[in-house]
C-alpha cells in the first residue's frame, strides 16, 4: 500500500526531482495508465496493486521509453 508520502507530488521523490534536477516516473499517477482498456489493465496485474510479470515488462518499456527522452533532452536529440 502506497503510503501519503509517497503519493504526495511534494514527498521527497518529487522534491528531489527539482532539487537534483533528476526525473520521476510516477506509475501510481501516470497519465498514460487511463488509455489501457479494462482487459488490458487486468492482464497486467496480478491483485488491485501488483503488477504480475506482463505488468513489470509494460512498466520497463515505459520506463525505457523515459529514459531516451531523458537522454535526449540533454544531449541535443542523441537516441541511445
Amino acid at each position: 500500500c502506497l503510503s501519503d508520502l509517497q503519493r504526495d507530488p511534494d514527498s521527497v521523490s518529487f522534491y528531489r526531482k527539482y532539487e537534483w534536477g533528476v526525473g520521476v516516473l510516477d506509475f501510481y499517477n501516470y497519465r498514460d495508465m487511463d488509455a489501457l482498456d479494462q482487459a488490458t489493465l487486468s492482464s497486467y496485474m496480478a491483485d488491485a496493486i501488483h503488477p504480475n510479470a506482463a505488468g513489470y515488462h509494460w512498466m520497463g518499456e515505459v520506463f525505457s521509453e523515459y529514459l531516451a527522452k531523458l537522454y535526449a533532452q540533454k544531449h541535443d536529440g542523441a537516441k541511445i
